[in-house]
């Protein structure tokens, strides 16, 4: 069994070493590490929950599963907070301003996926949470967006 980008918590001096490839002898391999697909970015999210839970079961942790699990249930909220924004950039400007709506509408939507790709970083990290990793900016976005619906004049 062949681990790669692992991490090694030694226990016994309570530090944590990075190794590019791990080889372990002995250990049962349970049908789960093996390649049953070419990419977990092609598994849909019911296949990486079962992906998942298969791994917890034998043994295995990958917070990236995780995250991944999160960032697209809340992926949806992109739509919606592009869509309002969108709305609101084009009721907000005045006639003849078409360059500055469409710039800014690239700007924050350049904005968004930055933070929300280092979002997404962190919680590959575990430095965040899975769930926060994946939902906080969705979140934030969203509310702002809405917030800006709301104060458009009627």
């Amino acid at each position: 069994l062949v681990l790669k980008s692992a991490r090694v918590y030694d226990m016994k001096d309570g530090k944590i070493s990075y190794r590019n490839e791990i080889t372990l002898k002995g250990i049962y391999n349970h049908g789960v590490v093996s390649r049953q697909f070419r990419r977990i970015s092609d598994l849909g999210v019911s296949d990486l929950i079962k992906y998942r839970d298969a791994l917890n079961k034998a043994g295995y942790r990958n917070p990236k599963i995780d995250v991944d699990i999160h960032s697209r249930l809340a992926y949806p909220l992109t739509n919606i907070f592009m869509m309002v924004i969108g709305i609101v950039v084009s009721l907000r400007s005045r006639k003849g301003r078409g360059i500055m709506s469409a710039g800014a509408g690239i700007l924050i939507s350049v904005a968004y996926w930055f933070s929300f790709t280092f979002s997404l970083s962190l919680g590959y990290a575990s430095v965040l949470p899975p769930f926060f990793a994946g939902w906080l900016v969705p979140t934030i976005a969203t509310i702002f967006g809405l917030g800006m619906f709301r104060r458009l004049p009627v």
